[in-house]
């Protein structure tokens, strides 16, 4: 096995990956890549070029709103098991180095074959204050409640710490639910063959 090569990523960060993983970084990405061992480079944007006006605007004005765009997964496979997945959609003006709920499991994300997966969305901090999804495990677990009545629980938990959001999840049983606090979350689900369910709003 030959030594791994030094990826140099944006701000000097070095992450050591293997060669074959090093070659497919610099064959395929958008930024300057140093590659000590290969000695290749790939041209680099300038970290400011995605940032558009609208953008700059809505960030001087203070005026941050909460950013959209977290995609969440739930499933239940044909033998039980129970897997969850979350993919933020960011905060917008936040500090460097935060850290929102959902790469945190237990806060945005939880799957546990024998009771439920669960996908969060919504005001991160107030969600990692209450583990909102291990919430939902745990109501399901230790009080015996059904999905639905464990996701209402753990949104009114999340309102009484000041936070809004929604969730989705299904248990080992196959009970799904979807619900949120928020004015709207777009949400699409299917149980087996039957057929495919979509919403964004309330009903």
């Amino acid at each position: 096995m030959s030594a791994p090569a030094l990826v140099t990523v944006a701000h000097g960060t070095r992450v050591a990956v293997g060669n074959r993983v090093a070659a497919a970084i610099t064959a395929k990405a958008s930024r300057r890549l140093a590659v000590p061992a290969q000695g290749s480079y790939v041209e680099l944007c300038d970290p400011g070029w995605p940032v558009t006006d609208e953008q700059r605007a809505v960030l001087a004005s203070g005026d941050l709103g909460w950013a959209a765009g977290t995609v969440g997964a739930v499933a239940r496979d044909a033998q039980g098991r129970l897997a969850a997945a979350t993919s933020t959609g960011g905060t917008m003006g936040k500090r460097r180095g935060r850290v929102g709920d959902s790469p945190l499991i237990g806060a945005g994300t939880w799957a546990d074959d024998d009771t439920v997966a669960v996908s969060c969305t919504g005001d991160g901090e107030a969600i990692i204050r209450i583990a909102m999804a291990h919430e939902v495990e745990a109501l399901v677990r230790l009080r015996g409640m059904g999905v639905e009545q464990a996701c209402a629980e753990a949104l009114r938990e999340l309102e009484r710490r000041g936070g809004h959001g929604g969730l989705i999840a299904v248990s080992a049983a196959g009970e799904v639910a979807a619900q949120f606090s928020s004015p709207g979350m777009t949400r699409g689900w299917r149980v087996g063959d039957g057929p495919v369910h979509t919403a964004v709003g309330a009903g």
